[in-house]
This record gives structure tokens, sequence and C-alpha cells, in this order.
């Protein structure tokens, strides 16, 4: 048997950099790493938490970024397609920073079925992300007045 210890990273394709950069570490507020100077190609990473994201530019990738768009329907929606995941301390903080920055929330925030509570939306290459909270934690709550 293999041994995972974490989910290490994910790598995503981007068309536009700087676009990029300012949803993963403005809206998101993650950190830019320094990539390894020996990469031939445009690559930006970045950090939080436990949390990586690699970016590879489009002209250098063997990919066109994005996701295909999802057709959501009735009980298949945004949550059964194909997506990355960052927990969040405050989701009701999240959402009011991605509503700021124009983005929008495609589903929730609600209750994911095992406790935390989840919202989506897609970064600018259509890349689609769930923000949730952590299990247990007192965020997992609506509120009456809805947020």
């Amino acid at each position: 048997m293999i041994d995972i210890i974490e989910l290490n990273h994910v790598t995503i394709v981007s068309r536009d950099i700087d676009a990029s950069r300012h949803f993963y570490v403005d809206v998101l507020g993650m950190d830019e790493l320094e990539t390894p100077s020996v990469f031939t190609h445009t690559s930006v990473w970045f950090h939080k938490g436990n949390a990586e994201i690699h970016l590879v530019h489009e002209p250098d990738s063997t990919q066109k970024p994005g996701d295909p768009p999802t057709q959501a329907m009735g009980e298949r929606d945004w949550s059964k397609s194909r997506h990355f995941a960052l927990a969040v301390s405050d989701i009701y903080s999240a959402k009011k920073t991605l509503e700021e920055n124009g983005i929008e929330i495609v589903l929730g925030p609600r209750p994911r079925g095992d406790g935390p509570i989840q919202m989506f939306c897609y970064d600018p290459d259509g890349y689609l992300i769930e923000i949730h909270t952590l299990k247990g934690n007192p965020q997992n709550e609506i509120p009456a007045s809805g947020h």
C-alpha cells in the first residue's frame, strides 16, 4: 500500500498569468512562491497553509486552460463537477471578498452534507473551485440572517 501523507499541489494552465495572479494573491490571499530557477517554461506557484497551486502559462503547456462548462441540472449541480477545494476559516468573509471582487458565486454557501459549509466559484481561466469550512468549525451553521 502507498502511504499518502498530503495532496501536495494542483497544477493548472493559465491563459493570463496576471489575471490569475490577481485572483490567487489579491482575492484568495495566497502567497506567490519563487519557482525553481531551472524551469524553462513560465510557471507561477501560489501557497497558503497546506494548499499549493502551480500555474503553467498556456503557450508552454500541452493543454488549453479551464474546464468544459458545467451544466447544472437539479441534483446534478456544480458540486458534482471536476473541481479542487480550498478550506477557509470564515466562509462568509470569503463570500464577501469574492463578491467585492466581482467573482460570481455559482453555488452556496450551503451545507456540504458531511458538516462543512461550501460554495463554488470559477477562477479567471474557468477552473471550478470549492471553498469550504473545516469539519467542526463553528462557521458550519448558516445564520438565520442567511448572510
